[in-house]
């Protein structure tokens, strides 16, 4: 049987906006909202049977949005939250503060390193483990199509495990990925777990569509 699986990003917030690096907290701005908005009349006319959302308040009150305009239930997971940078990074815009900046270009010198951590972020492997347990609870559940509200460089982490596997996807492929892959605000990015066409027993992830801004015409 052929599911789907709809991956949106959350609306824009004042950090997407001015660079700053966001925390759990950051909220939804003005054109978060509204894009929001746009994004749950669109999402209307999707075939989905539920919503399943990160706990983030940006990614929480885009899912709410469209849970109000299409009655579809909402379940909320921590699962789907963005990749956790260090505590002492947030609110702070990265190019204004050389602290930050060398904190990152200690990140980007361990980043193949399994054990290492600047401070209390997640790092590559935190983060991969996270995306294949976010993929196993997806392809666990009984729902022929969902909606998935959660955050960039997580949904980047999943396109990457879903294109490599889970063992051979690593470090330069989620730099390759993040680099390559543009994912904007309240974009649609449509997969499928269906049977591998030369077998009828394993299922393969299929990427149908990425990064579907369609309905953001309506913003001026």
């Amino acid at each position: 049987m052929k599911r789907t699986f709809y991956f949106v990003r959350h609306g824009q917030t004042v950090a997407n906006a001015e660079g700053f690096t966001q925390g759990p907290n950051d909220p939804l701005n003005d054109t978060g909202l509204m894009q929001a908005k746009i994004l749950a009349r669109r999402a209307k006319n999707l075939p989905f049977e539920a919503i399943i959302s990160s706990d983030y308040p940006r990614a929480l009150v885009t899912a709410q949005t469209i849970q109000a305009t299409t009655d579809k239930p909402l379940i909320v997971s921590a699962l789907f939250r963005e990749m956790r940078r260090p505590s002492a990074f947030w609110g702070k815009v990265v190019s204004a503060d050389p602290k930050i900046l060398e904190g990152y270009r200690h990140i980007n010198e361990h980043f193949t390193e399994e054990s290492w951590h600047h401070s209390d972020e997640e790092n590559f492997f935190d983060i991969k483990n996270r995306a294949i347990e976010a993929l196993d609870y997806l392809a666990a559940r009984k729902e022929e199509c969902l909606l998935v509200v959660t955050h960039g460089n997580f949904l980047r982490a999943l396109l990457g495990i879903m294109m490599r596997g889970r063992n051979a996807y690593g470090p330069q492929d989620y730099r390759d990925i993040e680099s390559t892959f543009e994912i904007s605000n309240t974009s649609i990015s449509v997969t499928a777990l269906t049977p591998h066409w030369s077998t009828v027993t394993n299922e393969t992830w299929m990427v149908i569509s990425w990064n579907d801004c369609a309905h953001l015409a309506e913003i001026p």
